[in-house]
C-alpha cells in the first residue's frame, strides 16, 4: 500500500510537469523559435573556402593599423563573441564607444550596429576597420599587407575568383560570421522535448512571457529580439539612433539586443554599466535607472519579489548554448 502511494505521487508529479510544459511547448509556441532561413546575398553565397578565409582574417592582427589586435580581440567564442569588458579596448588601448555586442546569430539581423545605420554584414565589417578606437585601419592598407601573404592570396582566389582582394576581405568575414548560429540551448532542447526545465526555470519562463513583465514584447522570436530601436532606461542615454537621423526623438534609442547566451555576455548595456544579470533584472524591476523623454513606456516597476527575480534570471540562463561556445569550427586556427 505504501509503495502504491509513492507510485501515485510520482505519477502525479510527472503529470503536473507535463501539464506545465504543455502550456508553452505547443507547436505554435515552439514555431516562434524555429531557426529562420538565412538571406544570403547573391554575390556572397556560403562556401567552405569563403568561411575559411573569413576565419583566417577574423583572428589575424593584420586587420589593425599596428598589427596588434584582431576582430577576435573583442569577440571571443567562449563569451559568445563578446569580450567581458565594460568598454572594449581597441587600437593603442583606446576605449571603444560601447561594449562589444555578441555576434551569435548575427546572420539574422536586418541591419547592423546599435544605431542600425548599416544595411549589410559585408558593409558592417568596414565599421570596426575604420573606427579610430577599434582597428584604426583602412581596407586598402590591409589589402596591400595581405598581398604579401601567400596563404591569403591562394584562398582568396579560390573563394572569390576574379574579384579584387579588398572585396574578398569584407565578403569572407561576413561569410564566416554568418556561420555563428546558436540554437541548442537548454531552452531549445526543452522546446524539442529533450529536457525538462526545473520548477524555478519554468516559473521564470512564465514570467518572461507574461504581460506582467512584458519582456517578450521586445525580446521576441528566435533570437529574442524584435530589432526595434528603444531607450530601455537602464543606462545613461547617449545619442543612439539620433546620430543617424538627427531627430531628437531618437535620442538614446538603440537596437534591442538578443538575449541568446545572455548569461555569458556580462557586463550589460551599451556602456557595460551593469555588472550582472541579476542586477539587470533588478533594474527593470525598479522601472529603470535613467529616465528621459524617449524612455520606452514599457519601462515601469514590475513588482517582482526577490524569488521571482531569481526565477527570471534562472530562465535567462537556459538560453546559454554550450555547444555553440565550444564549437571547434569557431576556434582560433
Amino acid at each position: 500500500m505504501k509503495r502504491l502511494s509513492v507510485l501515485l505521487c510520482i505519477a502525479g508529479l510527472l503529470m503536473s510537469c507535463q501539464r506545465d510544459a504543455s502550456v508553452y511547448v505547443t507547436s505554435e509556441f515552439a514555431k516562434k523559435f524555429k531557426v529562420p532561413d538565412i538571406q544570403y546575398p547573391e554575390n556572397n553565397k556560403p562556401t567552405t573556402e569563403r568561411a575559411e578565409l573569413g576565419k583566417y582574417l577574423f583572428y589575424n592582427p593584420v586587420m589593425s593599423a599596428d598589427s596588434q589586435i584582431s576582430c577576435a580581440t573583442c569577440h571571443l567564442p567562449s563569451k559568445a563573441f563578446t569580450d567581458g569588458l565594460p568598454l572594449s579596448r581597441g587600437f593603442n588601448n583606446q576605449l571603444t564607444r560601447s561594449n562589444s555586442p555578441t555576434l551569435a546569430n548575427v546572420a539574422f539581423h536586418p541591419y547592423f550596429t546599435r544605431e542600425g545605420g548599416v544595411p549589410s554584414l559585408e558593409m558592417q565589417v568596414l565599421v570596426p576597420i575604420q573606427e579610430h578606437s577599434e582597428l584604426n585601419s583602412n581596407l586598402l592598407d590591409i589589402e596591400d599587407r595581405l598581398k604579401n601573404d601567400p596563404y591569403f592570396m591562394q584562398l582568396a582566389q579560390k573563394a572569390y575568383p576574379q574579384k579584387p582582394e579588398y572585396y574578398a576581405i569584407t565578403a569572407s568575414l561576413a561569410a564566416f560570421e554568418r556561420t555563428f548560429i546558436s540554437n541548442n540551448s537548454k531552452f531549445d532542447q526543452y522546446l524539442q522535448g529533450k529536457v525538462m526545465l526545473s520548477l524555478d526555470e519554468r516559473a521564470g519562463l512564465r514570467l518572461f512571457f507574461s504581460n506582467r513583465t512584458n519582456c517578450s514584447q521586445c525580446h521576441s522570436g528566435f533570437n529574442f529580439s524584435n530589432y526595434r530601436f528603444l531607450n530601455n532606461g537602464a543606462a545613461q542615454a547617449k545619442e543612439g539612433r539620433s546620430l543617424l537621423t538627427q531627430d531628437s526623438g531618437d535620442f538614446g534609442l538603440l537596437k534591442v539586443a538578443s538575449l541568446r547566451n545572455i548569461a555569458l555576455t556580462a557586463p550589460y548595456m551599451h556602456d557595460g554599466s551593469i555588472p550582472s544579470l541579476k542586477k539587470v533584472v533588478e533594474s527593470y524591476n525598479r522601472g529603470g535607472i535613467h529616465h528621459s523623454s524617449t524612455t520606452s513606456p514599457l519601462i515601469k516597476p514590475l513588482g517582482l519579489s526577490p524569488t521571482e527575480v531569481d526565477q527570471l534570471v534562472l530562465f535567462l540562463h537556459t538560453l546559454t548554448d554550450i555547444d555553440f561556445i565550444n564549437d571547434s569550427k569557431y576556434k582560433q586556427p
